[in-house]
């Protein structure tokens, strides 16, 4: 941490979370919130940030999953028809 020229604690930008931390840095100086308080509302948009991306990565499975089912079940049922029409 570090301290910004009207002496309140402000959080240093870096590492992944960077976008949480200058967005809390913000929150910081406009309601006046204290450090620590402020580092644990960084933690928490940072840790909100992967759950996300791991959800998008979950969804993004999932539909490759779908479309490989549905390919399967359609070459399953063309499969039947021919097997009917000998």
């Amino acid at each position: 941490m570090m301290s910004g020229a009207s002496g309140r604690t402000r959080l240093r930008c870096g590492g992944t979370a960077r976008g949480s931390q200058r967005a809390v840095a913000g929150l910081e100086d406009v309601v006046g919130l204290d450090g620590v308080l402020a580092e644990a509302l960084a933690v928490l948009l940072h840790l909100n940030e992967e759950l996300m991306s791991k959800l998008s990565l979950a969804r993004d499975e999932l539909a490759l999953e779908g479309k490989e089912e549905s390919r399967q079940l359609n070459a399953a049922g063309e499969y039947e028809r021919m097997r009917r029409l000998r």
